[in-house]
């Protein structure tokens, strides 16, 4: 069979003005076709559709689309997550430096359950903060002065209020800690809390006890004597129901995703890199300047 790109060799130099015009004629058929042809350009061409592309939507959707992820890559060796403090320390350092960037402390976003900032380091501190039964040195001395007040008489339940009011000061609080307590976290023995983090232990049991005792501290009581008690059931109820709310919520989840997926069987030992994130805001209205597109 002849090859027909040398017949139309031949038809070139044989008849040119013929294969001119068979040329003209075929490149305005193939265009007539174009207006047909539909060209993609959105985000979804560029960016395919995952777990990563959806939570920025969703970010971008709720929040504002000027909103920047900062992120650092932090690397040690595999296992060190289990064994070394040191690598513990470092994401916390990591995590400070990110924080108090003087270039970027502006223009903080608290988009990490209003915290701008989010890593391992962190994370595990607000766990052990609100929900570690291991980390909690507050709530069997509270139990006790709340169980005085309610057995107090008349004599002694003054100071009895009195004593209980100076231990809610010990009652963790539920913000996000902050750079100054990065700095100066201890990560302590990793295996140890590590297991109870991998366990799903919390601190469930203790303050739903703190939080009965103090709703019956008015029971069979005065007028007088419930005066006398109102401003600690109160504080006391203001402070115990945010951790209480906290208890049922997977803390330990955020910490996975901050590690490497392949590490996810055994990630204390396997990981040999976390996620670091500090989220700002870039939105130029929101920091009284223009942007110039000329």
């Amino acid at each position: 069979m002849k090859n027909p790109f040398d017949s139309l060799s031949e038809l070139s130099v044989d008849r040119p003005k013929m294969a001119i015009a068979v040329a003209v004629i075929g490149i305005l058929a193939l265009s007539s076709f174009a207006q047909f042809i539909v060209f993609d350009n959105s985000e979804d061409a560029f960016y395919p559709e995952n777990e990563t592309t959806d939570l920025l939507y969703e970010v971008e959707d709720t929040y504002t689309v000027d909103i920047d992820l900062i992120r650092a890559i932090v690397r040690f060796d595999s296992g060190d997550l289990e064994t070394s403090q040191e690598a513990w320390r470092l994401l916390a350092e990591t995590e400070y430096e990110m924080v108090t960037n003087p270039e970027m402390s502006e223009y903080h976003y608290g988009l990490f359950g209003g915290s701008a900032h989010s890593g391992p380091a962190s994370s595990v501190m607000f766990w052990q903060k609100v929900q570690d039964p291991g980390s909690d040195t507050w709530s069997e001395n509270l139990q006790e002065a709340l169980n005085e007040v309610l057995t107090a008489d008349d004599d002694n339940l003054s100071l009895a209020v009195g004593q209980a009011l100076t231990l809610l000061a010990s009652v963790p609080d539920t913000n996000f800690p902050t750079s100054e307590e990065l700095l100066g976290w201890s990560p302590g023995s990793p295996q140890e809390w590590q297991a109870r983090l991998d366990s799903g232990q919390s601190n469930a049991q203790a303050i739903v006890g703190l939080i009965g005792t103090t709703s019956a501290l008015t029971e069979n009581r005065n007028e007088s004597q419930i005066a006398t008690i109102a401003p600690l059931q109160g504080q006391a109820i203001a402070l115990l129901s945010p951790l209480s709310a906290l208890q049922d919520i997977d803390l330990r989840a955020p910490i996975m995703g901050m590690l490497p997926a392949d590490s996810r069987g055994d990630p204390w030992a396997m990981a040999d890199k976390a996620l670091v994130s500090l989220a700002i805001d870039t939105d130029p209205v929101a920091h009284g300047v223009e942007l110039d597109t000329e």
